[in-house]
């Protein structure tokens, strides 16, 4: 569970609606406190114009600009958000493409939601985990 001092805020990008109402409801359980969406890469950017997520959760093919070109067009913008890319695609090369292109890390689909959130806790540290209760 996330400290109420200091909630997160995720922006999910995806061309999926479904995926983007499964990874939802498993943030919200988790503890994330605010969730934005957008259905592709560019309207992901756009989106960026009006908030400042901690973390990025995109899908690597959608159309219109994929997962690659958010990442691209992030670094175009000088936006240093984290990003994990979220895939059913397996291909070592797009793989290493994503994390050249500033991917902090890569997850094949379907995603194993402990594994998913156990790194997002690692990219955002501690000062977004709740103290034990």
């Amino acid at each position: 569970m996330l400290s109420n001092r200091n909630p997160m805020h995720i922006l999910l990008v995806d061309d999926d609606v479904l995926m983007r109402q499964v990874l939802g409801r498993w943030l919200i359980g988790a503890g994330i406190r605010t969730i934005s969406e957008a259905d592709d890469g560019e309207m992901a950017l756009a989106v960026l114009e009006h908030i400042r997520p901690d973390l990025i959760l995109t899908d690597y093919q959608m159309p219109r600009l994929d997962g690659i070109g958010l990442l691209r067009g992030l670094q175009a913008r000088g936006r240093t958000i984290p990003v994990i890319m979220l895939s059913a695609q397996t291909d070592q090369s797009i793989i290493v493409a994503a994390l050249k292109a500033g991917a902090h890390s890569y997850f094949p689909k379907p995603v194993q939601p402990v594994l998913l959130l156990e790194r997002i806790w690692q990219i955002l540290g501690p000062s977004h985990l709740a103290a034990s209760a």
